[in-house]
This record gives C-alpha cells, structure tokens and sequence, in this order.
C-alpha cells in the first residue's frame, strides 16, 4: 500500500482502526476478521507490531470508560453505538468458554542464513502467504520453536518469551551454533482469556507434532487451520537485504 493512499492514514492508531472497520462493516465481527480488514485494506502497517491479530484482541479488551466496543460472545466485538449488546450465556456457551486460539502463527523450516543475528534487535519476519507485502516481525514474541540440522532433522526444541533473542543466543553464543541451519517455531498467545479446554489444547499440541516433523501419514495438517492460524512465509533480513 503507497503511502499516498487516501485510505491510509499516518496518524491511525490500532483503536481508530478497529472503530473504522466495525461502523463500515455495520455488523459484530470477530478479531480476526477484523485483523485482516485492517490489513487487507492497508489502514494500517503491522510492522512493529507484536502478532497483528492479538495487537487487535488487546485494543478491543483494553479497560474503556465510553465502553465504545462491545464483546457481543467469544471473540466476537461490536460498537455500542450501533446497537451491539452481548448475547445472553447459555450452559452451552458455558461449557465452551475460555477457549482463545493458542497458536497465532507458525513458520516452517525457515533458513538460519537469512537472518541478521548480528544486529542490535534479532528480526524474525515473514508474511502472510497470501500478503506477501505485509511483513511481521515475531521476534519479541513468545513460542515454541525447533532446530533443525542442514538433513532438516530436528536436533534441539524449546520454549521462550522472545523469539528473536533464545534463537540469537543459539545461532551465536552456546554449544549449539554450529549444528543447525533451519527453524520452525510457533507463535503462543501469551494473554489467553480463560481456562483452555482439554481438547484444544490437544488440537494445538498435535499440529505442532504434525507441522513440525512433516509426518508421512498425517496428510491434513495441523485442525487450527480451522480457526485461522495463519503460516508465515520467511522474508530474508540478512545484513545485505533490504
């Protein structure tokens, strides 16, 4: 999106975004599908950004004395003004409550070469297969991530609160250097509303298992395809990239 574009505004911040997008659609969507109006229409460039869609889901929950949006159910906001009131709680919504998408996003196999670990912040950005130009940087994210050796066998997995800064530490500094060359990890929702269910957690931890060792019978993937996990594409940030 040029920056000439009328549509796009400088001075928008994520809240002006999220309040453009509902009083158009004239209807509650849900954080997600508000995520990507904001992006697909370019009100906004997401770089810098921790994960647009929980960047979103933190604007809509964020304490507000007007009460401008409303969450109509789970993961679903309204504006007052138009009317949005929430949907009354059965034993069904009940049951079901607390569940947020665990997996925000994922990257597979991408290339240890095409990362900058030299600089001062360590950059870990892809883009969205089917917005290429929208580029993320997950490097202050939390995740779980998995190293690969140059056969792509996996050799090391773990855990952190900044991407860019464990994996920094294991491309430059420990035992571990000089004996990988690919990544995949994946992006955890740190702020998670409610009680995860048993079964999501499930879901979550098999497509991790099935995205991560590319396993010869399990042909569908990871079941949060379903709920919107997107897949990012690696975007080279080398010291001579662009």
């Amino acid at each position: 999106m040029s920056s000439n574009d009328p549509r796009r505004s400088d001075s928008l911040t994520w809240r002006n975004a999220i309040t453009k997008v509902l009083a158009e659609a004239r209807e509650p969507l849900s954080y997600v599908d508000i995520t990507s109006k904001i992006l697909d229409e370019g009100l906004l460039d997401a770089k810098g950004a921790r994960t647009p869609s929980l960047t979103v889901n933190r604007e809509l929950n964020a304490p507000d004395k007007d009460n401008v949006f409303v969450k109509v159910e789970r993961g679903i906001y309204g504006l007052k003004a138009l009317g949005a009131m929430p949907k009354p709680v059965t034993t069904e919504d009940t049951k079901e409550e607390g569940f947020f998408q665990l997996v925000e996003a994922f990257g597979l196999l991408w290339r240890k070469d095409f990362v900058d670990w030299k600089g001062a912040k360590t950059e870990i950005v892809g883009a969205p297969e089917r917005r290429k130009k929208q580029e993320n940087d997950f490097g202050s994210d939390y995740g779980i991530y998995i190293l690969y050796d140059g056969n792509r066998v996996p050799v090391y997995a773990g855990q952190t609160k900044e991407l860019g800064t464990r994996l920094s530490s294991h491309a430059l500094n420990d035992n571990l250097r000089s004996s990988w060359d690919y990544f995949s990890f994946f992006v955890i929702n740190d702020e998670p509303a409610g009680v995860l269910k048993a079964d999501k957690l499930l879901d979550a931890l098999e497509g991790m298992i099935i995205e991560s060792f590319n396993l010869q019978y399990n042909k569908q993937g990871g079941k949060w395809k379903n709920a919107k996990t997107l897949e990012y594409i690696q975007v080279p940030k080398t010291s001579g990239s662009d």
